[in-house]
């Protein structure tokens, strides 16, 4: 789920980079077949016309920003660093994304400017590496009173954290966050796996999807599924009793497996998985999804509902079916 236009995050526009690409690029030459400048841009910043019509890719992708960098001569290099230096020596680079984003949508390719000084950003080459100059999100006009007042809690949090979207921001906030910020980020993360807590904040989101103050709430919670380790389930607050004894064979699993709800930690327990449990989860996945095991599990669901704090075995078993589903395919 990409919310942000950001050049890791979405497709640019950009288009293929082939070794006649690279040959032309190499002799200095423009790889674009686009206009080289929009005849909107202010004179002010004609300056960057010349960096921006020979080393920014129409329509291109992140792996092609970077296989465009890998071409580059070291006085190439530098002709970009020259007008990274300009733009940061200017304090330009927060009006040229401000007249950026007042184009609207589609986006004005002097926006690539920026994705180029993000790739080699992220190649950890200098000046661009220390991130003086980058694009300024337009600002947004946020009204918390739409969110009801059980998830009132997610507000701050989403206005201080929801912010980083971007890997590379990821990295800096994790290099940088402090214990405090960290332990507010536990009881956030406390709050978020409450059993029936997710359902009510995604029936919102589904009412919300979109809107600014939702799209922060969505970041907030991955930032929580990326720092903060699991909260499992207490088992002894649960009751298997309740489960029928055809279906007693999920209760392990579902202990187990269950507690592994968002998709970071889902794909961290494949990588981790031994062969043997590996070869459990297929027997159980092949075992569930017969028709009668299923018709039996769908009569509980209907008595043991898995979205409410009354059932958390309900909950387990649910997520663990979940898991199954999204990550055992079918023999």
């Amino acid at each position: 789920m990409y919310r942000f236009m950001g050049c890791e995050e979405t497709k640019i526009i950009c288009t293929t980079i082939n070794n006649h690409q690279c040959q032309f690029l190499a002799q200095g030459k423009s790889i674009n077949k686009m206009p080289e400048f929009s005849e909107k841009l202010p004179e002010k910043f004609a300056y960057i016309n010349d960096v921006l019509s020979k080393y920014t890719v129409s329509h291109g992708s992140v792996n092609e920003y970077n296989q465009l960098i890998d071409h580059l001569t070291p006085s190439q290099i530098e002709e970009i660093a020259d007008l990274y230096r300009k733009i940061a020596n200017s304090g330009n680079a927060t009006p040229i994304s401000e007249w950026i984003n007042a184009q609207g949508y589609p986006t004005p390719r002097e926006w690539e400017l920026f994705v180029l000084f993000n790739a080699l950003a992220r190649k950890g080459i200098k000046p661009f590496s220390e991130r003086e100059v980058e694009y300024t999100l337009p600002p947004k006009q946020l009204d918390w009173s739409k969110l009801p007042s059980e998830l009132i809690y997610l507000c701050i949090p989403a206005m201080k954290y929801g912010k980083y979207w971007s890997h590379e921001q990821r990295i800096r906030l994790r290099s940088e966050i402090s214990d405090a910020d960290m332990a507010e980020l536990a009881r956030v993360a406390e709050r978020l796996r409450a059993f029936d807590e997710l359902e009510r904040i995604w029936k919102w989101r589904q009412q919300h999807q979109g809107e600014s103050e939702e799209e922060l709430i969505a970041w907030l919670i991955d930032i929580v599924q990326e720092f903060i380790p699991d909260i499992p389930a207490q088992p002894e607050v649960l009751d298997w009793d309740k489960l029928p004894n055809l279906l007693q064979y999920l209760r392990e699993p579902a202990c187990k497996y269950g507690i592994y709800w968002l998709a970071t930690d889902r794909e961290r327990l494949l990588d981790e998985m031994n062969d043997e449990e590996t070869v459990e989860l297929f027997e159980i996945a092949q075992r569930v999804r017969s028709s009668e095991d299923q018709e039996l599990i769908e009569q509980w669901f209907d008595t043991h509902p898995h979205n409410t704090a009354k059932h958390p075995e309900a909950t387990l078993v649910y997520l663990f079916l979940e898991f199954l589903d999204e990550y055992v395919p079918e023999l």
